[in-house]
């Protein structure tokens, strides 16, 4: 995937220039959105790579106020497993694989995003007492408006969350490979 090179992830979509004007579809096509949020789009999308004079790809989605990416990453996961199993393709699996390669430690950071994963790997961004082992906080966020990956070296309240659900897709597309 040379569009996202040097990561081995999936992108996360095409953006229209002009796509902050539909009020109605933005609010929805957008978490969080606040005031600043039309703004920052454009500055954003300008980040993209051009496809055409009204259309740019990112490789991270365009965000506001949230900015961890684990939950894409893994969805786009999991449809390269589902359409790789039923259509026996080992390219689409092996695109699954590197994005939970990616959750794992296989990223610019060297660093795992799974809590708990390893035993050379630190404790990530826990919030509760105790071990949370087996959970995967939200992800690496972007920095600014940038369309690269930004590690941050301190807690914010993005990744002090741990979502179960990140940690349900991770293992149905484990399955997937499995299979």
């Amino acid at each position: 995937m040379p569009f996202v090179a040097p990561y081995s992830l999936i992108p996360a979509g095409f953006y229209h220039k002009d796509e902050y004007l539909d009020d109605a579809s933005f609010e929805l096509q957008h978490l969080l959105v606040d005031e600043r949020a039309r703004e920052e789009y454009q500055l954003q999308y300008k980040e993209g790579i051009p496809i055409n004079q009204d259309i740019a790809l990112r490789k991270f989605p365009i965000w506001f106020s949230f900015r961890g990416n684990n939950a894409i990453l893994l969805s786009a996961g999991k449809a390269c497993s589902i359409a790789g199993t039923i259509l026996n393709d080992e390219k689409l699996l092996k695109i699954a694989e590197g994005q939970l390669e990616w959750i794992v430690g296989k990223n610019p950071f060297g660093q795992s995003m799974m809590y708990g994963e390893g035993d050379n790997y630190a404790q990530q961004y826990s919030v509760l007492n105790g071990e949370m082992v087996g959970e995967i906080p939200v992800g690496v966020q972007t920095f600014r408006n940038e369309d690269q990956p930004y590690w941050p070296q301190f807690n914010n309240a993005t990744y002090k969350e741990v979502w179960v659900g990140n940690a349900g897709k991770w293992l149905t597309i484990v399955a997937d490979l499995l299979k």
